[in-house]
């Protein structure tokens, strides 16, 4: 979802699958197809406040001459009737986010053992860190400001999955709640504002996915959301976006009924 948008970005289809763009406020026009089969199979995709989009693909018998990579298509693009992508890293790229002011974005390479930040206007990678024992990384995702990145972290030595919190001004860890027991798989991050983040997590002694919310300084224990529509699914909830849209408190079209008349009712 595009912040402060109606926009959708989502990549789906039978076989060979493509980018749509889908408007909330003009459901009737349906999506729109942005790659019709150019690009191979598309894959994991990501749209920034900006509207440039990020996306992945993969290779199919059908269309081999296509490389296989990180596709940038740029807002501009996107209005255009056959919108053109451009190959920004080529291979195997994994978990990339757009930073909120649209000017970088964090990604993984599946291949790798670090966490890297792409700069678009230098077309330059930071390598933001990285362990000798070859750990897992996934779900970067960035703090609301931009200057903190967090991410989960799994070591390759030890059970478990770890939260870390670093400041991308000084790359020092903050924040490095654990997981005990060794029982939960942690997925989904999300830092919907700066105050605390959003995940998922699949207990596997209860064989259920539960989403949680943790104050982002560590504080207070986790709190569990959404458990009333978790419920309603035997596996749980597989998850959700977060959206900007408000609601009105008491309904528009209020039912009301006057006392003479229930009591002329009552009486009859």
């Amino acid at each position: 979802m595009q912040k402060d948008s109606p926009n959708i970005v989502i990549s789906a289809g039978r076989g060979v699958s493509d980018l749509f763009l889908i408007n909330r406020n003009q459901l009737k026009a349906k999506a729109r197809n942005l790659t019709k089969n150019r690009f191979n199979a598309t894959g994991e995709v990501d749209i920034s406040p900006n509207g440039d989009i990020l996306f992945t693909n993969s290779p199919t018998n059908a269309f081999i001459e296509v490389d296989v990579g990180l596709y940038l298509m740029p807002s501009d693009e996107v209005k255009k009737v056959k919108p053109q992508a451009t190959l920004l890293k080529e291979g195997s790229i994994d978990f990339f986010r757009w930073s909120p002011d649209s000017e970088q974005f964090i990604y993984i390479d599946r291949f790798g053992t670090g966490l890297f930040l792409y700069n678009l206007r230098t077309g330059k990678d930071s390598l933001i860190t990285k362990d000798k024992m070859q750990p897992t990384y996934s779900y970067p995702v960035f703090s609301p400001d931009g200057k903190k990145l967090a991410f989960i972290y799994q070591p390759k030595i030890e059970p478990g999955f770890e939260l870390e919190v670093i400041s991308l001004e000084t790359l020092y860890p903050e924040l490095l709640p654990d997981d005990p027991g060794g029982n939960l798989r942690f997925s989904s991050l999300k830092w919907p504002t700066e105050s605390y983040f959003v995940y998922r997590k699949h207990n596997r002694q209860k064989k259920k996915t539960e989403h949680f919310v943790i104050r982002a300084d560590g504080s207070g224990s986790p709190e569990q959301i959404l458990k009333g529509m978790e419920d309603m699914f035997e596996n749980g909830l597989r998850g959700f976006d977060l959206g900007s849209s408000t609601f009105a408190v008491e309904p528009t079209n209020r039912l009301t009924t006057v006392w003479g008349k229930i009591k002329a009712e009552n009486t009859k």
